[in-house]
Order: C-alpha cells, then structure tokens, then sequence
C-alpha cells in the first residue's frame, strides 16, 4: 500500500497486487490496517477509497473494529463485465469476466488437483487477463430463496509471477459465483461460502433484468508490525 502522491486522488491509499490483479481480501485488509493507523471510535464503520490495481474505478471499503485485533469489512466489488460459457479440458464451463480476472465457475463439478491445474493453464492461455481462476463449489443449504451457504476451493493463476496456487479464500471468486448464481436464479441473492482459510459471504444486488453490484463481506485479523529486509 502507498498513499497517493497527489490531492487531485480522492482515494485515500493506492493498492498494487504483484501480478496486476484485483484482490477483494487484500483491499478489505488494506482498508482495516489503514483505519487502524487513525482510530475511531469502537464500533463505528469507517469507509475508505481505495484504487487497487485490476480495477479501473476507486474501490468502496467499509470496515468497522470488532475488537482489539478483529475487524468486519466489506468491498464493492468492480462491476462484472460479462459472462460466457466455454469448452475447456473436455469440460463445459462459465466464464465470469471480472478487470483484470476470469473465473470459471464449476457448480458441483468434481476434478483432480491435476487435472484442475490443467484447465487452469489452458485458461490463461485463452483469456489474456493477469490472472484466472477455477472456482469449484458445491450448494450445501438453502435457507430461502435469496440466501444460499456452500463450500467452495479456489485455484488461481498469476500471469505475471506464474503462479499456480490453492488459495485459502478468493474473494473475487465469491463475487463471482454469487453474480452468476444471481444472473441465473434472476434475483438478488447472498451467497456464504466456507473455504479452506474461512468464510466469505458476497451479496449481488439484482436489478433490470441483471446483477448489479455485488458486495464481499468478511473479517480482517491484524497481527504484530513486522518489518521485511529486501
């Protein structure tokens, strides 16, 4: 994170990602270190402009401290740009175009760690975004109509660095899955996904025949100040 070097910004820091790419759960932990070096009262939510890399608009953070080390956070997600299917590794899959990402989107679809990297590879090879992801989730409960509780494990590509990496949480994949399953249940949703690191919920918004905005939630936990030697 780096403040902006200029007044005519009216975001508050500037948030580079190594490869390029939008990250959700690095702008709601960035947006919750950033209050927590100005603090407010307990329990006020505090909102923060940021402009993160992979986005092309300034991002809406909100976070409020919990406690001493825990803070509760949502991002407005950049909007989605479109969505298709496609044909990749023998398999039938949708593509949720997101700046500076593609996700694919796999409902109930079962893969091998192999097989997942390898669709993943003949992904980023197609879509010229910075990064791509593979986004395996299963529905496990539905409270109504509008809420929805799964378990999802993301895999994402960076271009730039090359990496191929089993994340513990995706927050863009989250958003993504929530705008696609509100674009084909046609109505606003909230989807509550448990992953490997812990639980993120996006909520879609639906309006106009389409989603709209779609919001992450989660927790930030700050641990001690550290300081790296390059």
């Amino acid at each position: 994170v780096r403040f902006s070097e200029t007044g005519e910004e009216p975001v508050q820091a500037v948030l580079r990602m190594a490869g390029g790419e939008f990250c959700g759960n690095a702008s709601m932990a960035a947006a919750a270190w950033l209050i927590s070096q100005h603090p407010q009262n307990p329990g006020e939510e505090a909102e923060v402009l940021l402009e993160v890399s992979g986005a092309e608009d300034p991002v809406t953070c909100q976070v409020r401290q919990e406690s001493g080390s825990s803070w509760s956070g949502r991002v407005r997600m950049p909007d989605v740009l479109g969505s298709e299917r496609c044909s990749l590794g023998g398999r039938t899959l949708e593509a949720v175009h997101l700046p500076g990402m593609t996700h694919l989107i796999a409902k109930d679809q079962v893969f091998s760690s192999g097989e997942a990297e390898a669709l993943l590879r003949e992904a980023s090879e197609l879509f010229s975004d910075p990064a791509a992801g593979l986004i395996r989730w299963k529905e496990t409960s539905v409270r109504e109509e509008s809420w929805i509780q799964g378990e999802m494990t993301p895999l994402v590509y960076v271009r730039e660095s090359a990496t191929m990496v089993w994340e513990s949480a995706c927050g863009s994949g989250t958003a993504a899955a929530a705008w696609l399953e509100s674009l084909h249940r046609k109505a606003p949703l909230e989807l509550t996904l448990v992953q490997p690191g812990g639980t993120l919920t996006a909520r879609a918004e639906y309006a106009s025949g389409k989603p709209r905005a779609v919001w992450l939630q989660g927790t930030v936990q700050l641990g001690v100040r550290e300081t790296l030697s390059f």
